[in-house]
């Protein structure tokens, strides 16, 4: 957020990864640098993110993917 100190964001994090590391729990950090504030982002950017998101879930939870017939 482009709103918030840098300081903020990194200390966010830190602690995120820290209480991640010490339950044993994946952790999804997604950093933009040039993106639009809220809901009205570029389509591409909106696509990059779940893509992002799916390729998570699919490495926590371990589904293999379907042979193509």
């Amino acid at each position: 957020n482009l709103n918030s100190s840098p300081t903020f964001s990194i200390t966010h994090t830190a602690r995120s990864l820290s209480t991640a590391e010490r339950a044993r729990r994946a952790l999804l950090i997604r950093i933009q640098t040039r993106s639009a504030y809220g809901i009205g982002g570029p389509t591409k950017s909106h696509i990059e993110e779940n893509a992002d998101l799916y390729a998570f879930l699919v490495g926590v939870l371990g589904i293999a993917p379907r042979p193509r017939r």
